[in-house]
C-alpha cells in the first residue's frame, strides 16, 4: 500500500528553476493532466498562470516528470507553500491579487472534474481564505503591483483610447478583462481561431497580424505579448508617436533610439518600487499563516486518523453481521434487527475513546513526526484489517486471524 501521504507538490517557477520552468509553462492543463491519469493519479489541482506549473497530488508521483527536473516538495512544506502563493507572498509582484482568483479557479476546476478529496478541498479552501485574510487585514495589496494592472494605469495615464492587443497566450489572457470598459480593443495573432476565442470574451475584435503595419497605424498603443523567439515588429516598422508595451520574452519589439517602447523590465521596476511600500506587511502576512497552518494541520489530522478507522468500522460491520447471523441460529426469539443496533452501538462506544485519545496525541506531535509515524501505523493498521476482513469473508478460524496479526506485528 502506498505512503500516506498529506500533499505532494511538483513546481516548476520564475524563482527556482527558470530554465526548465519555460519549457514547462508552455503545456496546457490537458498536457499534464494526462501524465497524471496515465500514472492512475486520480485526486489533484493544477495551477497554471504566466510565473508558475504547479501540481499538487495527494499520493502517487508520475515519474515522466523527472526529466523537466521539477522542485518537489511535501506535507507540511507543501501546505505552506499554497498558502503564501495564495497570500501573494511567492508572486513576481508581492501581494498581487490576480494569483488569489487563478487558485481558486484551479481548484474550482479540479472539483468540477472530479479529482478532489476532503483534504485536498480543505486545504485548498483554507489557502483562498487565508489569501482572503491577509489582503483584508495588512497592507500588502497597497499600490498596483500585478503585470495587467501596471498596463492598464499607463494606457490610463497617456490617454489612450485604441489598443491593439498582439498575442492571445496566457498573460494576453490576464491583460484583456483590464481593457474591456475603458479602450476600443482589437485583438491580433497568427493563429486566428486561438485570437477569435480570446477576443470574444469581450466583445473585442480580431484579426491575424498579416498586416501589421496598417493594424497599428489604426491604434494608439500597441501591447505585445507573444512568446515569438524572434521580433514581431522591427525597428524599421515602428511608427512615432505610438505608444509600445513589449511583454515578450524575449522581446517582441526591435528598439530604435527616440521611440517609446515599455519593455516588461520597465513594468516591474514599477511593481517593484510599489512592491516596496508592501515589504512591511510581509511579516504580518507570515503570523497569519502560521496561526492558520496550526488549525488546518490539526484538522487534517482529525481527517486522516478518521479515514484510518473507516477502515476498521467496515471490518467491525463485517464482524458484526455475521456474528449476528450466527447469534440469530442460536436465539431465534430475539430480533436480528435489535442484535444489530446494540452490536453497533457497542462498537460505537468502544471505538470512541482510542479515536479521540489518537486525536489528542496527533495534535501534540510535531507534523513531521506525525507523518513520519502516522505512515508506518498506517500501512501495518490497513495490512491488519486488510487480513482480518479476509479471514472473516472466507470463513477462516481466528487461529489464522492470530497468526497473521502476530507476523505483521513482529515485522513492524
Amino acid at each position: 500500500m502506498d505512503r500516506m501521504q498529506i500533499l505532494t507538490l511538483i513546481s516548476w517557477d520564475f524563482k527556482r528553476n527558470k530554465n526548465f520552468f519555460n519549457q514547462a509553462v508552455l503545456n496546457p492543463y490537458e498536457y499534464w493532466s494526462g501524465i497524471l491519469e496515465r500514472n492512475g493519479i486520480s485526486t489533484y489541482v493544477i495551477l497554471l498562470t504566466c510565473n508558475r506549473v504547479e501540481i499538487y497530488l495527494r499520493s502517487g508521483y508520475p515519474e515522466d516528470l523527472d526529466g523537466l527536473r521539477p522542485n518537489i516538495f511535501h506535507d507540511e512544506e507543501a501546505i505552506r507553500h499554497i498558502m503564501e502563493v495564495s497570500a501573494g507572498l511567492d508572486s513576481m509582484s508581492l501581494g498581487e491579487s490576480e494569483i488569489l482568483k487563478q487558485v481558486k479557479d484551479a481548484y474550482d476546476l479540479s472539483v468540477k472534474n472530479g479529482k478532489t478529496d476532503k483534504v485536498l478541498s480543505l486545504i485548498f479552501q483554507k489557502a483562498i481564505s487565508v489569501g482572503k485574510k491577509v489582503r483584508s487585514d495588512t497592507d500588502i495589496s497597497r499600490g498596483k503591483v500585478s503585470v495587467p494592472s501596471i498596463v492598464y494605469d499607463i494606457l490610463i495615464s497617456r490617454g489612450v483610447s485604441k489598443v491593439l492587443l498582439i498575442g492571445n497566450g496566457m498573460l494576453a489572457g490576464e491583460i484583456a478583462p483590464y481593457l474591456s470598459e475603458k479602450f476600443v480593443v482589437t485583438v491580433a495573432g497568427r493563429n486566428l481561431e486561438h485570437v477569435k476565442e480570446l477576443a470574444s470574451k469581450y466583445n473585442y475584435r480580431y484579426t491575424s497580424i498579416n498586416d501589421l503595419h496598417d493594424l497599428m497605424e489604426k491604434h494608439d498603443a500597441i501591447i505585445a505579448v507573444t512568446s515569438s523567439k524572434t521580433p514581431i515588429i522591427r525597428a524599421d516598422d515602428l511608427i512615432e508617436g505610438k505608444i509600445y508595451i513589449d511583454l515578450g520574452n524575449p522581446r517582441n519589439i526591435e528598439g530604435r533610439p527616440g521611440l517609446d517602447i515599455i519593455t516588461i523590465d520597465d513594468i516591474y521596476s514599477i511593481s517593484s518600487k510599489n512592491g516596496s511600500i508592501r515589504e512591511t506587511s510581509v511579516d504580518e502576512a507570515r503570523r497569519i499563516i502560521d496561526n492558520e497552518m496550526r488549525s488546518l494541520m490539526n484538522k487534517i489530522k482529525d481527517i486522516m486518523i478518521d479515514e484510518i478507522f473507516a477502515d476498521f468500522y467496515r471490518f467491525a460491520a463485517v464482524v458484526q453481521r455475521m456474528e449476528v447471523e450466527k447469534f440469530s441460529r442460536m436465539h431465534p426469539e430475539i430480533p436480528a434487527s435489535d442484535l444489530e443496533a446494540f452490536a453497533h452501538s457497542m462498537i460505537n462506544k468502544v471505538m470512541n475513546i482510542p479515536v479521540m485519545t489518537l486525536k489528542s496525541v496527533a495534535r501534540s506531535q510535531d507534523n513531521q513526526d506525525f507523518s513520519r509515524i502516522f505512515s508506518r501505523f498506517y500501512d501495518n493498521f490497513s495490512d491488519l484489517v486488510s487480513a482480518a476482513l479476509q479471514s472473516y469473508e472466507d470463513h477462516q478460524d481466528t487461529q489464522s486471524l492470530r497468526d497473521r496479526t502476530r507476523q505483521l506485528l513482529q515485522r513492524s
